[in-house]
């Protein structure tokens, strides 16, 4: 059964009809429908799941996008925890304590 397939969020609309999904889960629902729906058995790779429940994909950090600023290069952030952390913005790490 595919857990983020339409017939999924029909029936929770009509369980709870106020149910309500944010446009980051639809992207993330329509990523997982094509991933579902591309799936053939044996090619893929196990994927382990990390504690915060993301796929572990292994791919090391990088240091180059951000590359001579405080955030990067003092503190340590990667390109990737910038991105998300500060939005992009490495000269916004003095709001982290």
């Amino acid at each position: 059964m595919c857990v983020f397939c339409d017939s999924v969020i029909e029936e929770l609309r009509q369980i709870f009809p106020n149910f309500e999904i944010s446009p980051s889960f639809e992207a993330m629902r329509n990523r997982r429908i094509a991933e579902f729906e591309n799936f053939e058995d044996g090619d893929y790779e196990e994927q382990e799941i990390d504690d915060y429940g993301y796929y572990d994909d292994n791919d090391p950090p990088t240091y180059g996008q951000y590359a001579g600023s405080y955030a990067q290069d003092e503190m340590g952030y990667s390109d990737d925890d910038i991105d998300t952390i500060f939005d992009g913005d490495p000269d916004a790490y003095w709001n982290i304590d």
